[in-house]
C-alpha cells in the first residue's frame, strides 16, 4: 500500500518537540492492549464542496487532509478539512476542540508513538507516551 499523506499538526505546545513524527491519527480506548483502538468521534465530519474532481490519489484514499493545532495551553484543535483531489475546492471550516480521554498516534515510518490526551489535555510526560 502507498504510505498515506499524513494530517498536519502545528504544534504550539513548547513542552512537546515531535521532531520527525507525522500524526497519523487520533483514537480513543486502550492502545496498549489494542493498537488500531477506535477513531476519535469527530462531531463534523468532512464534507467537500468541489467544483471540479481533479484525480483519485492512492495516497490520499480517504479524500482529506485534516489540519490540527496543538495549541499552548495543551489543548488540540480541528482546525479544518483539504480537500486537495478537488480542483478549487475550498476548505472546510471546523473550529472543533477534542475533548475528554484519546490518543494521537504518530509516526516516522514504521515506528507509532501514542500520545495521550486526559480531560483534552495533552500529557507531555513522555514516560506515559506508548512506543510501538
Amino acid at each position: 500500500m502507498t504510505n498515506q499523506i499524513p494530517d498536519e499538526l502545528i504544534n504550539e505546545f513548547s513542552e512537546i518537540d515531535f521532531g520527525n513524527l507525522n500524526l497519523d491519527r487520533i483514537v480513543t480506548g486502550n492502545v496498549t492492549t489494542n493498537a488500531l483502538a477506535t477513531q476519535y468521534p469527530f462531531k463534523t465530519q468532512p464534507k467537500p464542496e468541489p467544483s471540479g474532481f481533479l484525480e483519485i490519489w492512492s495516497h490520499l484514499r480517504r479524500g482529506y487532509v485534516a489540519h490540527f493545532g496543538l495549541k499552548a495551553n495543551g489543548e488540540l484543535l480541528l482546525e479544518y478539512y483539504e480537500f486537495p483531489q478537488y480542483i478549487n475546492a475550498k476548505p472546510q471550516v471546523v473550529n472543533e476542540i477534542l475533548e475528554g480521554d484519546f490518543w494521537l498516534v504518530m509516526r516516522e515510518s514504521f515506528n507509532y508513538v501514542y500520545v495521550p490526551f486526559r480531560s483534552g489535555k495533552v500529557v507531555s510526560e513522555k514516560s506515559e507516551w506508548v512506543y510501538r
